[in-house]
């Protein structure tokens, strides 16, 4: 699914493409150019974040009796969006070193830092500003913003339509654009999936009875 840009309204793709599916899926705001299909601007967060992270009432609509939800934003809260987010380890956070992941992402941490000095500059004439904690950039405040509204977009529509079982991937140690590191994400998912093993088996169960 994705979002209208101009009309806010869940597109909900049935039919067509899937690669042009998935790219307006991941139209992520201001990281990802919005995508121009059936006579529309297409956007939305890295898991349908923008109207509906986590689709429930889409699979109730196309007929799912039992809807089994991932939810990507459990532990989203908290994470550092530096420029090009880094590898993580919990352990080692004081020697964090960032990463080049892209061109356009090397030029994206640039602009950030460029407009936050001369913003900086500009405000330091207006307000008398003695703090010396480095301000956060461009970059970390539009990702962070996006987290935030992401999580409370989730639980507010997790609240009015749960599913049946929610499956909560640990995954805030992955960076945004960190696509190279499609392993631990696949890692994480399994061994959350292994966490609620007992209840999806008495869910099948359930299900199984219920069709004899």
């Amino acid at each position: 699914m994705a979002t209208g840009l101009y009309n806010g309204r869940e597109i909900w793709f049935q039919e067509g493409p899937l690669l042009e599916a998935i790219r307006a899926s991941i139209a992520l705001p201001g990281f990802f150019t919005p995508v121009y299909l059936n006579d529309q601007w297409l956007v939305d967060g890295v898991d349908g974040g923008l109207v509906n992270p986590v689709p429930i009432s889409l699979c109730r609509a196309l007929g799912a009796e039992t809807v089994i939800a991932v939810n990507l934003n459990g532990d989203l809260l908290g994470r550092r969006f530096n420029g090009a987010d880094h590898h993580h380890d919990e352990a080692d956070d004081d020697q964090e070193k960032p990463r080049d992941i892209s061109a356009e992402l090397s030029l994206l941490q640039r602009l950030s830092e460029e407009m936050k000095l001369k913003a900086d500059a500009l405000l330091g004439h207006v307000f008398d500003n003695n703090h010396k904690v480095q301000a956060p950039g461009l970059f970390e405040v539009l990702a962070g913003s996006i987290a935030i509204m992401q999580d409370r977009l989730t639980r507010s529509r997790m609240a009015g339509d749960p599913p049946d079982i929610t499956i909560t991937p640990r995954v805030r140690h992955i960076g945004l654009l960190e696509f190279d590191r499609a392993a631990e994400g696949i890692a994480a998912g399994r061994e959350s999936v292994l966490a609620v093993r007992s209840a999806l088996e008495h869910l099948l169960e359930k299900i199984s009875r219920r069709r004899r």
